[in-house]
């Protein structure tokens, strides 16, 4: 019942009987054929494939945890709860079992050494269930999702938007938005009124991105709009990445509908803020927008637009909550905020970003508050030896 739960977003309320349309029919039919699909699979190790072609090539050990308990930490917030669990339980390298993967081997793994190897491995590619994030685009190409031509030209034309000119032009900006923050702060405090640290760092992070990365002043509406929008898409990416199939029946499904309707939304942010840069009589030349708007590589303007979204995408929340995770660590002890306030008041302006203090205080808030834990996934083609030697050789496939 989870699976089906999972699949169909079923709402079930006992004592209310209804009559089934034809829709609903066919939803049940498909829903009793994946059941046994499903059934068989389990019973059988896997997709149906013979035994010899499941042979286990990991060295790795699975989980404590089946298929069902899996699928259903992977389609909800407790995903990175679930698998720091696994962590406690089963050592740093270890297998989880997922049911319809493209792969025959799952491996998480947090032991640097095997990471490094498999991100530097050149023919490792990016797997197929990453390509759900497109649905933040309403599908297509992207600079987070795609590999080969697509992936290195895209991400090279934009390197040149991280020169020292343009950090220290972005630092401006930042600046300036920070004196402004400050002063909203000063007028909470006075009041004595609540806030939330994240949506201010939120909707801080969004206005500098969007100004210095893209030269577009986000409005108040386009931003609560953004976050509704995201919000729908995650949601529904993360139960698809559980349950693969869930969206080959997405037109019976409202979920599925109501985020691929929000993704078309956010690339039509993602087109507006590219014809706003076009617009411009006097653009800076080098932004991020200005690379991606005159990349010819590109073969339309919708490849564009889903660049832009996704930068927006996968840099306003992370830097928003490390940076409210960090501020609120410091409030609660007192005596290394001074100590570090005493070490930036005593060191100038544009040597601070060497500080030893503050770059502890950095990287102790993602130790204790990693926002993104999960990483990324690559596929393997071939096996993997780690630490070869008679006795205590690892192999992944």
């Amino acid at each position: 019942m989870d699976y089906l739960t999972l699949l169909f977003n079923s709402n079930i309320t006992s004592g209310r009987s209804t009559t089934l349309g034809n829709n609903e029919i066919i939803v049940a039919a498909a829903a009793v054929a994946l059941l046994l699909f499903f059934i068989t699979t389990v019973v059988r190790g896997g997709g149906g494939a013979s035994t010899k072609s499941r042979t286990n090539y990991a060295s790795a050990n699975f989980c404590n945890y089946g298929y069902f308990a899996t699928m259903k930490a992977f389609s909800n917030k407790s995903m990175p709860g679930f698998v720091k669990k696994c962590f406690d339980e089963s050592g740093s390298i270890f297998r989880i079992k997922l049911p319809f993967s493209h792969y025959p081997q799952l491996v998480i793994s947090g032991d640097p050494g095997l990471n490094r190897q498999v991100l530097n491995d050149k023919t490792s590619a990016k797997t197929k269930g990453i390509r759900y994030f497109r649905l933040v685009h309403d599908g297509g190409d992207d600079i987070f999702t795609s590999d080969g031509p697509f992936w290195k030209h895209s991400r090279k034309a934009i390197a040149p938007a991280f020169s020292n000119s343009h950090i220290k032009r972005m630092n401006e900006v930042v600046d300036r938005k920070i004196d402004d923050f400050t002063k909203k702060l000063d007028i909470l405090a006075q009041s004595r009124e609540s806030f939330d640290l994240g949506e201010e760092f939120i909707d801080l992070t969004l206005s500098v991105i969007c100004e210095s990365a893209f030269e577009y002043p986000l409005s108040i509406e386009e931003k609560k709009k953004f976050l509704e929008d995201v919000d729908i898409v995650v949601k529904e990416v993360r139960c698809g990445m559980a349950v693969p199939l869930r969206w080959k029946f997405g037109a019976f499904i409202p979920n599925v509908r109501r985020a691929r309707k929000s993704g078309k939304s956010l690339l039509a942010l993602g087109m507006k803020i590219l014809e706003s840069y076009r617009q411009l009589k006097s653009p800076i030349k080098g932004t991020v927008v200005d690379l991606i708007a005159n990349n010819e590589n590109y073969k339309t303007d919708k490849e564009r637009a889903s660049d832009i979204l996704l930068l927006l995408f996968g840099g306003h929340d992370t830097t928003a909550y490390t940076l409210s995770w960090t501020l609120l660590a410091l409030a609660k002890n007192p005596e290394e905020q001074l100590k570090l306030q005493k070490e930036l008041n005593s060191t100038a302006v544009d040597k601070r970003t060497s500080s030893v203090g503050l770059n502890n205080v950095i990287k102790e808030g993602m130790r204790l508050t990693t926002v993104a834990p999960m990483g990324s996934v690559r596929a393997l083609t071939h096996d993997l030896v780690v630490n070869a030697d008679e006795k205590n050789g690892l192999i992944y496939h």
